[in-house]
């Protein structure tokens, strides 16, 4: 990782954010449902006239609303605020840091100042995270924190709050170390995400989307949106073709097609690809009736072609390859599949990603042959 730009360039995106020792503590202590603004101020232990200017400014990154008198987290504010809470539980904690009712009654201890303290450390961050798969020499790492002064800086931090060790010369990540990093480098994704497609998360439900998908969704951070535009009103369907055109396997899951998608598919399995789909039972319904029954025709019996079909309720489109993944997802209206957009990525990361949420949908459908269906077939 030394001079790894990309992991600055999440850093400095925020760093802002962990600035504030109350914006955290708000996202964090609005978890469990909506406030009032004197609930959430007593719950935190902070005073309104100090609160309320911090609410204003994470409303206006979109992490929260008010609706009438209560104050609620939007959805993307809701998957950062998650991901802020496991990051700071996985710290061991130390003096001054926080205590807020949990609402249930009790109250829960919150190390948000050590994860202030760590995160806040460029130098710190990125030996956390280089740590987390290599063992490296004092000169490697101070390579890795920028300079010799640097790394002093950044290993005081980590060393004060027990996440690194030295053995025989070589640096280690303790138990808590190796926690806290995934758990930091899961942050500093997922809000990189966010912010990098910020109106497009706005405009898009997410409610349908599995908690594990959801809470891991960083890990498409580095993906670009491909948009139609009026220059180009096919953008979405070229570059969904030539996924499929190029790929040796494929894996999606959809509520939605067309007489293009689906023809592009079947002459992929044609030419040897190895394809899967999983499907929502309207349709299913469709693809049992032209033009589609007859697209899929030749395919029955082809071993290389499997389709199954879920009643699990369906948050995104995705088609995942050897080496690409490309996501669609509803309108906030939870109904409407915007085929307008489309985030794409070719990271390993985000490839696993794609893979292990069809693996879980696939855990929850049934094998179905579509050309098999009677005409009057009407679900399940």
């Amino acid at each position: 990782m030394p001079g790894d730009s990309r992991l600055d360039t999440m850093h400095s995106g925020i760093s802002s954010l962990f600035a504030s020792h109350i914006k955290l503590m708000s996202l964090i202590q609005l978890i469990s449902g909506p406030l009032t603004l004197p609930a959430l101020s007593r719950d935190a232990e902070i005073r309104p006239s100090s609160l309320y200017p911090r609410l204003r400014e994470l409303a206006d990154d979109h992490l929260l609303f008010h609706d009438n008198d209560s104050i609620h987290l939007t959805p993307i504010g809701s998957i950062l605020a998650r991901n802020i809470e496991n990051m700071v539980f996985s710290f061991n904690g130390s003096g001054g840091d926080a205590t807020l009712s949990s609402g249930q009654g009790g109250a829960v201890r919150y190390p948000v100042k050590t994860a202030q303290r760590v995160i806040r450390s460029k130098p710190a961050v990125r030996m956390l995270v280089y740590l987390q798969n290599s063992n490296p020499t004092r000169k490697i790492l101070q390579q890795v924190a920028g300079s010799a002064a640097l790394f002093r800086s950044g290993l005081r931090t980590l060393w004060d709050e027990g996440l690194v060790i030295n053995e025989n010369g070589v640096y280690a990540l303790t138990r808590a170390g190796d926690a806290a990093s995934v758990q930091i480098r899961s942050v500093l994704e997922i809000h990189a995400l966010l912010s990098r497609h910020r109106d497009f998360w706005m405009g898009h439900s997410l409610g349908k989307i599995p908690d594990y998908f959801l809470n891991s969704l960083g890990h498409l951070h580095d993906a670009e949106l491909i948009a139609n535009t009026s220059a180009n009103a096919f953008r979405n369907f070229e570059h969904l073709s030539h996924v499929i055109g190029t790929a040796d396997t494929i894996r999606g899951i959809s509520a939605w097609t067309s007489p293009g998608i689906a023809s592009a598919i079947t002459k992929r399995v044609g030419e040897g690809a190895s394809v899967e789909l999983i499907v929502t039972p309207a349709l299913l319904r469709e693809l049992s009736r032209p033009p589609y029954s007859d697209q899929f025709a030749p395919l029955s019996g082809c071993g290389r072609f499997r389709m199954y079909v879920t009643d699990h309720p369906v948050g995104v489109g995705m088609l995942v390859t050897d080496s690409c993944i490309s996501c669609g997802f509803y309108q906030n209206d939870g109904v409407t599949y915007d085929c307008m957009h489309t985030l794409t990525s070719m990271s390993e990361r985000a490839v696993e990603w794609g893979r292990q949420l069809f693996r879980y949908y696939r855990t929850h459908a049934l094998p179905v042959d579509p050309w098999a269906l009677p005409p009057s077939f009407t679900g399940f």
